[in-house]
């Protein structure tokens, strides 16, 4: 295992970053947990914005959380997919994609969005999060604590009580990423 950069930042500065990021957001910005009527403005979105599978969708089982602004338009979308599992970890959770629209970027939304990951689970699950990210991103990723690995670098994938080594060949988002 390769990383890219070191270790994720810590869960306490973590922490007081999306604090952070939070506060400084407009307030009348609603972050919601994404529901069936939301899906295909967020497909749209994310399409807009990330690179996916030709023909790509969001099953009924998969969600995430959406953000929109006072009037009401989606301006950003976490798309995540979990496993549940029995053992040290609870719920596996992948990142699908994360968009948010340009005239919002660096505002903390997308920081905001991702910290609230694991919202639409249960809150005693213990999460194993993962996902893949360009190599421009990965500093992006490491600052909300997660460990981000060279492109084609094998990763820990928790499996109930085993530990398998999974490598992602994407070529547009070629750096796996992951925190326990």
């Amino acid at each position: 295992m390769m990383q890219l950069l070191a270790q994720g930042w810590g869960s306490q500065k973590v922490q007081d970053r999306l604090r952070s990021y939070a506060r400084n957001l407009d307030p009348e910005v609603q972050f919601m947990t994404m529901n069936q009527s939301d899906k295909a403005e967020a497909r749209a979105l994310i399409d807009e914005h990330v690179t996916m599978q030709p023909g790509w969708t969001i099953p009924k089982d998969e969600g995430g959380v959406v953000a929109r602004d006072v009037t009401g338009k989606m301006i950003g979308a976490l798309l995540v997919r979990a496993t549940g599992f029995d053992g040290r970890y609870s719920v596996i959770i992948e990142i699908r994609a994360v968009a948010v629209d340009p005239q919002w970027r660096s505002k903390g939304l997308g920081v905001v969005l991702l910290g609230m990951a694991d919202r639409p689970w249960h809150p005693s699950a213990t999460p194993f999060f993962l996902g893949n990210c360009a190599e421009a991103d990965a500093r992006f990723y490491q600052k909300l604590g997660y460990t981000v690995l060279q492109p084609g670098s094998e990763f820990p994938l928790p499996v109930g009580e085993h530990v398998i080594n999974v490598a992602i060949g994407n070529p547009d988002y070629p750096c796996c990423f992951f925190k326990e």
